[in-house]
């Protein structure tokens, strides 16, 4: 039989508390608690445990999102996540891949965006191959990362991609999809 469970984005502005109690109201069989609310409610000195009494064996299907970040602040917000979907039961921690500011990518693709600008950029200006390298190498962290937490990983590859835009069927170049295929294998 199948489940539905509510994505906390769906209700945005408003808290991790919040969101199990629309959800369970909403008649949903689960939530899926994301960042930042998630964050939010651990910065402000809760841990992951403190949810369990609102939760009241509610389900958590997942915990989510690890985004594409520096390395240090990867592994940081990962093993958070993990820590995070451990403690509450849920099996998964999600991984969205990619850039995750969409000003970032438009201020590079009109070819604005200044070496010296903070803003992380992902694999914006990388080839194809490093793009996949480093996104190949992410995942597997991550997953490393989820599997000492006993949950695994699911993904979410954000549209925000660099290079040009392609469209399904659209005339023009393909690349060779064997480099795809090594970096799945990789994993």
């Amino acid at each position: 039989m199948a489940k539905i469970s509510m994505n906390s984005t769906a209700a945005f502005f408003g808290t991790t508390l919040r969101d199990v109690q629309v959800a369970r109201a909403a008649g949903y069989d689960a939530v899926e608690l994301q960042t930042p609310k998630l964050f939010r409610f651990l910065d402000a000195g809760y841990s992951a445990e403190d949810l369990l009494p609102a939760l009241d064996g509610f389900p958590v299907s997942g915990v989510g999102a690890i985004q594409e970040a520096p390395e240090e602040q990867f592994r940081r917000d990962a093993t958070r996540l993990s820590e995070a979907a451990s403690a509450l039961g849920a099996p998964y921690v999600q991984m969205c891949t990619g850039p995750v500011d969409e000003e970032v990518v438009k201020a590079f693709r009109a070819g604005t965006l200044a070496a010296d600008d903070p803003r992380y950029r992902g694999a914006l200006g990388l080839s194809e191959r490093d793009t996949l390298d480093q996104t190949a190498r992410n995942v597997a962290l991550a997953a490393d990362i989820a599997a000492d937490h006993g949950v695994g990983i699911y993904l979410e590859p954000l549209g925000l991609v660099p290079g040009e835009p392609r469209v399904a069927g659209a005339a023009g170049p393909r690349s060779d999809r064997s480099t795809e295929r090594q970096a799945v294998r990789r994993l």
